[in-house]
């Protein structure tokens, strides 16, 4: 009987580490001063909703829901198929399925999935602009334009070659178009307002308040525009392989992807103030007023880094 327990015993410390569910193995991929929490497999989008971090795993097919405040997951709901994009309403949680050519509505009380929508080929970024919610269709050079209260179909807009990311700043809707490497500047109605040119492969923006903030991966750099008329007013080198970026009110954090770092830049000047260890294929990021959370492709976590 002892023998038999014993071997019980070893079997499940063998299964928790099979899982990658010890805390002392994910204390130990925490870089000082922060914390490592599981989400699922390839985590993607990273999203603040002003209580909750919403992760988006793209494969494993589901959102995992965590307490900002201690990083305890509330939640993980399953997302088909290979979700990646995030947004908030304010009600509701946008995830685009990019497997599926699809948007999903999650109710963001409990997660409950509420409607899917059709939208264009490998969705990717998704955005709310106070009453409606776009999406980049990486696949079909388009963004789409769905009535947010009711998910109906408002239009669909070319938004250059290989959009990926969508967002709404200063009254109008930017898109960064990968492949064409340019950003796409909307109108609210879907029409063309300009086109600028702003490097090699472009993805990830922030905005700053005044200027809009674009990472270019393909140039390891960050370019910062002025919003009225695109010009480049400056380009800021950063780690290999920058992805998305955020704001946090004094300086932008930038994910570095294959150099498994974020970068700091001073917002006011450009200034790079210092890179720090992130994880594992860094990709998407959120600030949740005092910490960043930075999604870990490779190892299936999110880091918890201290902002302020």
């Amino acid at each position: 009987m002892k023998c038999v327990l014993v071997r019980l015993c070893f079997c499940l410390v063998s299964l928790v580490c099979a899982l990658g569910l010890g805390g002392d193995e994910l204390r130990a991929q925490a870089p000082k001063g922060a914390a490592v929490y599981s989400v699922g497999t390839h985590p993607r989008g990273v999203l603040f909703d002003g209580s909750n971090i919403w992760v988006a795993n793209q494969g494993s097919d589901t959102v995992t829901k965590l307490r900002a405040a201690d990083g305890q997951v509330l939640g993980t709901f399953t997302v088909y198929t290979s979700p990646y994009g995030l947004a908030s309403d304010g009600e509701s949680i946008w995830v685009t399925g990019t497997g599926s050519n699809s948007v999903h509505r999650l109710r963001a009380s409990d997660g409950a999935e509420l409607e899917v929508f059709g939208v264009g080929s490998s969705p990717e970024g998704v955005a709310f602009d106070g009453e409606n919610i776009w999406v980049a269709n990486s696949g079909s050079d388009t963004v789409t334009k769905l009535r947010a209260a009711y998910a109906i179909e408002l239009g669909v807009y070319p938004a250059g070659s290989g959009p990926r990311e969508v967002a709404f700043f200063a009254g109008h809707i930017w898109v960064t178009s990968t492949s064409a490497g340019t950003l796409t500047k909307l109108r609210p109605d879907g029409s063309l307002a300009a086109t600028f040119e702003v490097g090699n492969m472009p993805l990830g923006m922030a905005f700053d308040g005044v200027h809009l903030w674009v990472a270019t991966l393909g140039n390891d750099s960050v370019v910062k525009l002025r919003v009225s008329d695109g010009a480049v007013l400056g380009t800021f080198s950063v780690g290999s392989s920058p992805q998305y970026l955020v704001f946090e009110g004094v300086n932008l954090w930038v994910a570095n992807r294959d150099a498994g770092t974020v970068t700091r830049l001073r917002a006011s000047d450009g200034a790079r103030l210092g890179d720090s260890p992130a994880g594992s294929k860094p990709f998407g990021l959120a600030f949740d007023g005092s910490h960043l959370w930075v999604a870990n492709g490779d190892t299936d976590t999110v880091t918890k880094l201290k902002a302020r």
